[in-house]
């Protein structure tokens, strides 16, 4: 199982990786601009989740396999949860690598104008200066953690985990098989 699981968590994470950080590395590698960046990055976050939810759906295929390795034998439930879940953990792990390596490689310092231009661009349309600096106070309080390579990582590493978790859990119950499976040898 866990030649399989570590096949398919790094095809995952790799997929997680080229649709979310190099465009985030690519766009930050140069001087930050936040009128350029504005409409990209609303596309590129939902980009982003719904990547995590498809490629962690390949899961699947890593239930799948593993099912029909034990052909012999019944598949449940929860036989198949562990091959997601140890796929997804994979996959979870190099990734939350992969995004402490791109947040350590663009420096703090664009980090923290991107993340400036973030909060701001999440306030209301019409926001008041007394809205935007008291977001910006919030954020001021927590910069020492957006600015960490490694919290990122940690961050992004348990949202594909959560979200592996559940493509997991539907793959699971699609494949189980609590019979156990007799090939007819006559």
């Amino acid at each position: 199982m866990f030649k399989i699981s570590l096949r398919i968590g790094a095809i995952i994470a790799l997929i997680i990786s080229i649709v979310t950080l190099v465009p985030f590395v690519y766009s930050l590698s140069g001087e930050f601009d936040a009128a350029t960046f504005s409409g990209p990055s609303k596309a590129l976050e939902v980009a982003g989740y719904l990547t995590m939810v498809l490629a962690t759906a390949l899961c699947f295929f890593a239930i799948r396999e593993y099912r029909e390795k034990r052909s012999e034998a019944a598949f449940t439930f929860l036989d198949g949860l562990k091959a997601g879940m140890a796929t997804v953990f994979i996959a979870s792990v190099l990734f939350g690598v992969a995004t402490a390596i791109g947040y350590a490689a663009v420096g703090p310092e664009k980090v923290d104008a991107f993340m400036r231009f973030y909060v701001e661009s999440g306030l209301p349309e019409g926001a008041g200066n007394e809205e935007r600096a008291a977001a910006l106070a919030a954020y001021a309080e927590q910069k020492s953690l957006w600015l960490n390579p490694a919290f990122q990582g940690l961050i992004m590493a348990l949202t594909v985990m959560l979200i592996g978790t559940v493509t997991a859990t539907v793959s699971a119950f699609l494949l189980r098989n609590p019979a156990a499976r007799t090939r007819d040898t006559r």
